[in-house]
């Protein structure tokens, strides 16, 4: 909670490979940790509005013939931490999805 790194998320190819699974889902338990205690626990969609929003595609990190990764904005991920909330912009969710597919 105290530093503003850019987590590393996933591989866009490995996410497509287990999404396109049957009832699959991709989650993150983040833990947050003051110095002094852990502030809270929660777990989130990878496609929860905020987390989706603070997204961020690197194509410059994966090796040929691949999509690439992504990392989260460090700054936002504090956000659903602090203040959870699990609504999903199915709209958003889907563009961000044919987005990857496309790249």
């Amino acid at each position: 909670m105290v530093l503003d790194s850019n987590p590393k998320a996933y591989n866009l190819d490995k996410i497509l490979e287990f999404l396109s699974t049957d009832r699959s889902v991709l989650m993150f338990y983040f833990i947050g940790i003051d110095p002094s205690k852990i502030v809270n626990t929660v777990l989130i969609s990878m496609l929860q509005k905020d987390l989706l929003g603070s997204t961020i595609l690197l194509k410059h990190w994966a090796g040929r013939n691949s999509r690439g990764v992504s990392q989260f904005e460090g700054e936002t991920v504090g956000k659903p931490i602090l203040s959870p909330d699990q609504s999903i912009n199915e709209g958003k969710a889907r563009q961000f999805l044919e987005r990857i597919l496309t790249l």
